[in-house]
């Protein structure tokens, strides 16, 4: 069995958890992420995903060439593996094309 969660991990945790995405917080507390998830549970702290609005992937689409998955997080108010996750499932690409600077 792990260590105990302090009520300072706890107040971390409800503090953080729908602005850091697990990985970010379980390195913060020295915990592991799955540890963080199951934590999460406990407490009720998980959140059922929004469904994705024709308007958000819209936006996905328009915005996928010019800006990170992280900027386009922030403006839709998601999660950037959310993001990320959704672009690839509109444009069937598993990876952003190269920049031309990545190229040289």
């Amino acid at each position: 069995m792990g260590k105990a969660w302090t009520v300072s991990d706890q107040d971390y945790l409800r503090e953080h958890c729908h602005s850091m995405n697990d990985a970010e917080i379980a390195a913060a507390i020295g915990r592991s992420v799955n540890s963080v998830k199951i934590k999460k549970a406990k407490l009720g702290l998980t959140k059922k995903q929004r469904a994705w609005s024709d308007e958000d992937k819209d936006f996905i689409l328009k915005h996928k060439d010019t800006m990170t998955d992280a900027e386009m997080a922030e403006q839709l108010g998601r999660h950037v593996e959310s993001v990320g996750e959704m672009r690839r499932k509109l444009t069937g690409r598993k990876h952003k094309p190269w920049t031309e600077e990545e190229e040289t």
